[in-house]
């Protein structure tokens, strides 16, 4: 269970959670009790568990904010038999005098006032299975070995470009040649060749960086494909990764954060969890959409708007199987659909005059919900 409703419970516990403390708020709605106290020496949940229990009565709803503790101490309670969610931060309204007077006291307690509520107007979050979120941890880790790598290759032509140096080798056609290539490397040698003795001991230091991340960045990427060929994983990975600019990283990354694809009964509260429904500002006549609300899992938004850099150059919908993968048919079959609308999408608003950053991050917001729709074929042919 993932939501919780005050008018079910007849106390309430709300925990500021630190490394190695909790700061615990209560109410006993029945005997209209409260108390405050504080947890040291890395209490787990059966300590929580056991204080609570001493000054509360009836059926406990205990609650702590999303943070770096991540959700060990609500598997726990849960474990125990207790009902436990996580607030997202984000959703948590704070007054002036909550931000300039901040303790875990009165984080606790403002917790309290929030999960009391009747008309709750914070997000309760997914409490992800533990494999779900081993595998999302190890997609995060990868794409941020990824973007590693992307600065340690910036500040080679950074410090190449400071001393006047820039690469301009181009194809018959006259475009720029790639970079990071065998001929990029070659010419890069020739460059710290002709530099004195300082320069050049800096340049061979800034590439010893790279390869040391890219040796980093191709280890993770070998575990990431390895584990989406795992039984748990594999029929979302083939299936998702038919989808136009999903590959069997960012197919992972889905299913692992998506984790329950059942959870959401729309594709409009889809574009609202990753983060890619159009912000808003409309009071009386007056009404204004801006950017995307970024919110939510950012790395899964990340990687599905730069998996459509390739649209601009795409001539057609389709995209072939690699060899192995065997997508669930219904799946296979909305994967098509899908490819096919989001090629009309784009190229709709590109033909409409938006700009190619706006067509893409349009056609990745409808991207997410294929994925949704893809999973869901997933997860009903594995019911």
């Amino acid at each position: 269970m993932n939501d919780y409703n005050a008018r079910d419970y007849d106390s309430f516990a709300a925990m500021d959670v630190h490394a190695r403390s909790i700061t615990i708020a209560t109410l006993d709605t029945v005997t209209g009790e409260s108390a405050l106290g504080r947890l040291g020496d890395c209490p787990g949940a059966a300590e929580v568990l056991s204080w609570v229990g001493a000054h509360t009565t009836g059926r406990t709803l205990f609650a702590y904010e999303s943070g770096p503790t991540k959700f060990d101490l609500c598997r726990g309670l849960r474990e125990l038999g207790q009902d436990c969610g996580v607030a997202a931060v984000t959703t948590l309204a704070r007054s002036q005098k909550q931000r300039r007077q901040k303790t875990d006291a009165v984080d606790a307690r403002a917790l309290l006032n929030d999960i009391c509520s009747l008309e709750r107007e914070f997000s309760w979050c997914w409490v992800p299975s533990p494999e779900a979120e081993q595998a999302r941890d190890l997609c995060r880790l990868w794409r941020r070995s990824v973007d590693d790598l992307a600065g340690a290759r910036q500040a080679v032509s950074s410090f190449l470009l400071g001393r006047g140096i820039a690469w301009n080798e181009r194809t018959p056609d006259g475009n720029l040649r790639s970079t990071w290539t065998r001929a990029y490397g070659e010419w890069l040698d020739a460059s710290g060749a002709a530099m004195c003795a300082a320069d050049a001991a800096i340049l061979a230091s800034l590439r010893d960086r790279v390869e040391s991340r890219e040796d980093y960045a191709d280890r993770l990427r070998a575990r990431v494909v390895g584990l989406g060929r795992e039984e748990r994983w594999r029929p979302y990975v083939d299936s998702i990764s038919c989808l136009l600019g999903v590959g069997p990283e960012t197919a992972l990354l889905a299913a692992a954060e998506f984790d329950d694809f059942g959870r959401f009964r729309s594709g409009r509260r889809v574009k609202n969890w990753v983060g890619m429904a159009p912000t808003e500002h409309s009071s009386g006549e007056k009404g204004a959409r801006g950017g995307i609300t970024k919110g939510g899992p950012s790395c899964l938004r990340k990687c599905i708007i730069e998996g459509l850099s390739s649209m601009p150059t795409r001539r057609t919908p389709s995209k072939s199987l690699r060899k192995g993968q065997e997508p669930v048919p219904d799946a296979l079959r909305v994967a098509r659909e899908g490819n096919r609308r989001l090629f009309e999408r784009y190229n709709s608003l590109v033909d409409a005059g938006k700009g190619a950053n706006k067509a893409k991050v349009a056609t990745a917001a409808e991207e997410a919900c294929w994925i949704w729709r893809v999973g869901l074929e997933v997860q009903a042919s594995l019911a």
